[in-house]
């Protein structure tokens, strides 16, 4: 019976293994919806403030790079604020939301760019994690 996986997304710049507190390799069944969320409004904050810079708002994009499990390879979502601090007022906020229905060892991304930064091409935060479907 499919089931419905949801992969939290943090934010820690201090950790170097994920800064996104994800997982190194998911498991899921053929057929799982994947839901790739933020559930703590205290991440834009953290985001937000973190730098010594104006951040007027900030891109999340999930992404795989070879295969997908989806019918889609990239997905992305942009927050605007900082300066007032608009900040999404419901929670949980879904950064990409899926239907596994490919099985393998899929290698995606979830990076993070400042708007400000967006044109630069480089990320700010960058997680490389795998998802397998079995």
């Amino acid at each position: 019976m499919a089931e419905t996986v949801q992969i939290e997304v943090k934010f820690n710049p201090k950790n170097l293994e994920s800064v996104f507190g994800l997982p190194y390799r998911i498991e899921v069944e053929k057929g799982d919806t994947i839901e790739w969320i933020i559930k703590d409004p205290l991440i834009f904050k953290e985001i937000f403030f973190s730098s010594k810079k104006r951040i007027y708002g900030v891109k999340f994009t999930l992404y795989f790079e070879d295969t997908t499990p989806f019918q889609w390879k990239t997905e992305s979502l942009r927050i605007l604020g900082r300066f007032p601090p608009f900040y999404p007022d419901r929670f949980p906020i879904k950064i990409a939301t899926g239907i596994a229905d490919k099985k393998g060892d899929h290698k995606y991304g979830l990076k993070l760019v400042s708007l400000e930064n967006e044109n630069k091409g480089e990320p700010d935060f960058d997680d490389d994690p795998y998802l397998r479907v079995y």
